[in-house]
């Protein structure tokens, strides 16, 4: 999926993969203060996940297949303000959502230099169907 850094939302259907104004994955992306044509500068960028009546969490790459059953959000923000110490315009995450008691995760890498006033954000989507917190593959998207 690409993204303009406008700081607008923009709807994503988690089932097709595809930006959709009927979707349920609202995402905002927010860079400003640098050129986009000088690729050698640091820029602060910000990428933010929100669902109704979902609620996210950031995991590690130890038990990928199990989701956390605490430590859940209303929505997930990431954040690399210029002065972040381990900045960089990529970030890889392993994201776990819950929704009417049934687990899922996103698998997501963020390229937030894809092109001037874009990001790239691929997902792969893994979920128990019977809503447990053992998750497997759903999709790729």
């Amino acid at each position: 999926v690409k993204l303009k850094w406008d700081d607008q939302p923009v709807r994503l259907n988690l089932e097709t993969g595809n930006l959709d104004p009927k979707g349920k994955l609202i995402i905002i992306a927010n860079r400003t203060g640098q050129d986009p044509s000088d690729s050698r500068m640091k820029f602060p960028w910000s990428l933010t996940l929100s669902m109704e009546g979902m609620e996210f969490c950031e995991g590690d790459r130890k038990a990928v297949f199990i989701a956390p059953e605490s430590g859940y959000t209303a929505a997930w923000r990431c954040d690399y303000p210029v002065e972040m110490k381990s900045w960089s315009s990529h970030k890889s995450c392993q994201l776990y959502f819950r929704i009417d008691g049934k687990y899922g995760r996103l698998a997501m890498e963020i390229d937030a230099d894809s092109a001037p006033y874009e990001t790239s954000i691929n997902l792969k989507v893994f979920k128990n169907p019977d809503g447990g917190r053992i998750l497997e593959s759903a999709s790729s998207q």
